[in-house]
């Protein structure tokens, strides 16, 4: 497993892509949900889904926001820790950005509407995800010793122990989350968008001026992400503004 996870790490952001033939399917047998609960039940339950998402990527925001320099990135040729996270959500749970990530992507899987496509992705982002944890694990383990195994110890490796929080004694600080998390709340966006588009223009035929006329909800997300998008990007690559020296 500890092998496998080092050749997973490398490309543990591209899982979902891995399901989008499975995804295609999924959304042209969905529709359950419109038929059951009409038009308004379905909405409220993208919202729902889109809600859940948001949630999962707003934990990534505060773990990221209160880690030390050199941890928790987003490195995918080999492990990095400079020192061992052991406070705010990590003295809950030793893989807490894989647990938000599992959020992200059970919003994303609930969106489709077809409980096999959700069973699928979730027995997907476990295999996938145990491999790499076993990885990291192994790392933290020869990199720091008797300390890591103390806290592994009493710190659960998933799902976590809210009675155990040990509150960070670091500052919060926008500028690691604007530097590492500029993109999350784009991509889940954009999921969310596409999951509309291919339902109702492809797969529903509905027309694009009805659509939009309808659903102007989820162009004009996309369009205003995808703009607070690239000013982020823009200024992290032609910018010092989120330069953790400066």
């Amino acid at each position: 497993m500890v092998r496998q996870g080092g050749y997973l790490f490398r490309w543990r952001s591209y899982l979902p892509l891995t399901l989008l033939p499975a995804g295609l399917a999924a959304i042209q047998q969905s529709g359950a949900l419109d038929l059951w609960l009409g038009p308004l039940g379905e909405d409220a339950c993208m919202v729902f889904c889109l809600l859940l998402a948001l949630a999962g990527q707003t934990i990534r925001v505060f773990v990221v926001g209160y880690v030390p320099a050199g941890t928790s990135g987003r490195n995918t040729h080999s492990q990095r820790a400079e020192v061992l996270n052991t406070t705010g959500f990590y003295s809950v749970c030793r893989h807490p950005l894989y647990l938000a990530n599992f959020i992200v992507f059970t919003g994303i899987l609930l969106a489709v509407q077809m409980w096999w496509f959700v069973l699928i992705g979730v027995l997907a982002f476990w295999v996938y995800y145990e491999r790499i944890m076993a990885t990291e694990e192994d790392f933290l383990r020869r990199r720091f010793g008797a300390p890591y195994e103390r806290w592994a110890a009493v710190t659960p490796a998933f799902l976590p122990a809210p009675g155990r929080w040990c509150r960070s004694d670091r500052a919060f600080s926008w500028r690691m989350v604007l530097r590492r998390e500029p993109y999350g709340y784009f991509a889940i966006i954009t999921a969310f968008f596409l999951i509309e588009v291919v339902s109702d223009l492809l797969v529903k035929g509905d027309p694009l001026a009805d659509w939009l006329k309808q659903d102007m909800i989820w162009p004009l997300m996309f369009v205003l992400g995808g703009l607070v998008f690239g000013v982020l990007r823009t200024l992290k690559k032609k910018t010092n503004l989120f330069s953790l020296e400066s």
